[in-house]
């Protein structure tokens, strides 16, 4: 009986042991196939990283360009708003001019008057 007990307790830890290395061997599989995965899901991470440098980086230059063209149309908008400035500035100098031109030949026109007035009284006093 004794040589019986013996048995199976060496049956029993030789079964422990099997079982424990096939935990092992499982384990280390599980380890393995765990690092390949993490290793997947850094070369995904490190993809998505650099897919999202390149779209910061696309819409940077989106930007830059909505800038500029923003910077353009302001321009043209001040050309334009210089330009009718420019253009009333130039009808209000016409105006002026014109209206300083009349204003003048009145004045002439009032000064003639009165000279040929004054000579003619001058005229008539003299000779009479």
């Amino acid at each position: 009986m004794l040589d019986e007990a013996a048995a199976d307790g060496e049956r029993i830890r030789a079964e422990a042991r099997s079982a424990l290395d096939d935990a092992r061997a499982r384990g280390d599989r599980l380890v393995a196939a765990a690092r390949e995965e993490a290793a997947s899901v850094r070369e995904d991470a490190a993809a998505l990283v650099a897919g999202a440098r390149e779209a910061v980086e696309a819409a940077r230059g989106e930007r830059a360009a909505i800038l500029a063209e923003h910077h353009r149309e302001a321009a043209r908008e001040r050309d334009a708003l210089i330009a009718e400035a420019e253009r009333e500035a130039a009808e209000q100098a016409s105006r002026l001019r014109e209206a300083a031109e009349a204003e003048l030949e009145a004045y002439v026109s009032r000064r003639r008057r009165e000279a040929d007035r004054l000579a003619e009284a001058a005229r008539k006093e003299r000779y009479g």
